[in-house]
């Protein structure tokens, strides 16, 4: 996927990213605070938090852990400085498109919704640790 040189500067924080800041256990922690700090740096980025990414960030850390540390999602993403966006009814039909278009991978419902939005949305890089993205033709960042 190509995008215009603006859209780079335009970053979807994933919930592998959102998990990883909270959870210092995580394999991708100390990677997650020094991508953030990174993409902080540059005042041009924008980030961006889709609703999917905080409803599947407190699922995770909820099963795997507990409500406090799921809870905590709120907080982190209240220090990010992002624009919320909202996935709707009307996403729907091209995140069925793009689960049809890579069947051969598991791409997450998740994943797919989000890059329904990012294309409409004109987002061309994705904060994330997941692999999802790279298939769907987004940029990652950070690249490890």
């Amino acid at each position: 996927m190509v995008f215009e040189d603006i859209y780079r500067t335009y970053v979807l924080v994933d919930s592998s990213a959102l998990i990883a800041l909270i959870d210092a256990r995580d394999q991708n922690h100390n990677y997650s605070i020094v991508g953030l700090n990174e993409l902080r740096k540059d005042s041009d980025t924008r980030l961006f938090i889709c609703n999917l990414t905080i409803y599947e960030t407190y699922t995770h850390l909820r099963y795997k852990f507990d409500w406090d540390r799921a809870t905590r999602v709120w907080s982190m993403i209240s220090r990010l400085q992002h624009t919320y966006l909202e996935f709707r009814s009307s996403y729907e039909q091209k995140t069925k498109e793009i689960l049809e278009i890579h069947r051969a991978y598991s791409v997450s419902f998740h994943d797919a919704g989000c890059a329904a939005i990012m294309l409409d949305k004109k987002i061309g890089r994705v904060f994330t640790f997941d692999n999802d993205f790279s298939v769907i033709g987004f940029e990652r960042y950070p690249t490890i």
